[in-house]
């Protein structure tokens, strides 16, 4: 038997002081594992990746490009990473390391470079 848990990008992530909904979370998580030695087996659709930037919100939170703002810069929807970041959901996938890590990050940013030196 499996069980299958709908997770929704726009609810309410486990830490809401530093992650305005759960896609920005799972991304961030996603992050965080390539850089500490993840490994993507080769494929095309990871590279939408260098695309998906982040900035921080006027309360203080990680918030991930929205679809309709890649549309805009004529960027494909990431389908392929959206999927893979919801293997990322903290209530599947947690190290206590990465609770307890704290990271600097600027206003604005791409996650997207970090990322790829991982893949």
């Amino acid at each position: 038997q499996k069980n299958i848990c709908p997770v929704r990008g726009g609810s309410t992530p486990n830490n809401p002081e530093r992650f305005a909904n759960k896609r920005a979370e799972n991304y961030w998580t996603l992050k965080q594992w390539l850089e500490q030695g993840g490994h993507l087996d080769e494929c095309e659709d990871f590279l939408d990746l260098c695309e998906i930037k982040y900035k921080i919100n006027s309360s203080g939170q990680i918030l991930i490009m929205s679809k309709e703002e890649m549309l805009r810069e004529g960027l494909q929807s990431p389908d392929t990473c959206d999927a893979l970041a919801l293997t990322f959901t903290h209530e599947f996938f947690h190290t206590p390391s990465m609770q307890q890590e704290s990271l600097e990050i600027e206003s604005t940013g791409s996650v997207t470079s970090d990322m790829m030196a991982g893949i």
